[in-house]
């Protein structure tokens, strides 16, 4: 089953901040004080976003950029087996290396190791993807695969505040 969160906050510049999505984790991983961010098309621009983002929000960002395949498996070991995180963020659409490429390697990894994959593709959820996050009419739209959260031992909210809306699929 396949959830939908939708939270009311109003992004001023890309239609999911690296903010968004490391509080979007946050809230799905209460004590997630470490994620981990797996990209090989991420500018320097977005990795001191990220790292400043985290910052502000008490989360240590630790960062894989992988050049080829076997990067992938490489970088997921040392975020996972070696660094204890159990929340990585896919923050690029565009990126096929990981995103097309590495996607099958890396849900059938995180599956086995119970770690979350948060994207920004919707369509990836249905696949085993933790979480897609989206910006929709100004609010921040969270898809997530609640068989995952349950797998991983993530809270997904059934109730919250005025601006928050929990509608399942």
């Amino acid at each position: 089953m396949v959830a939908m969160v939708m939270l009311a906050w109003v992004s001023g510049a890309a239609a999911q901040s690296t903010g968004q999505q490391i509080g979007v984790m946050k809230m799905l991983m209460p004590g997630t004080t470490t994620v981990g961010v797996l990209s090989s098309t991420m500018s320097e621009k977005k990795v001191e976003d990220l790292a400043r983002a985290g910052a502000g929000q008490g989360v240590k960002v630790v960062i894989g950029r992988p050049k080829d395949l076997k990067d992938v498996a490489t970088f997921y070991r040392k975020l996972t087996a070696e660094g204890g995180i159990k929340l990585i963020l896919v923050p690029e659409k565009e990126d096929d290396l990981i995103l097309s490429a590495s996607f099958d390697y890396l849900r059938e990894q995180a599956v086995g190791d119970k770690v979350g994959l948060c994207v920004l593709d919707e369509g990836l959820v249905a696949k085993g993807a933790l979480c897609a996050v989206t910006l929709v009419e100004g609010k921040v739209k969270v898809i997530v695969n609640q068989k995952m959260a349950a797998l991983i031992g993530a809270v997904v909210p059934t109730e919250g505040s005025a601006a928050s809306m929990f509608v399942a699929r």
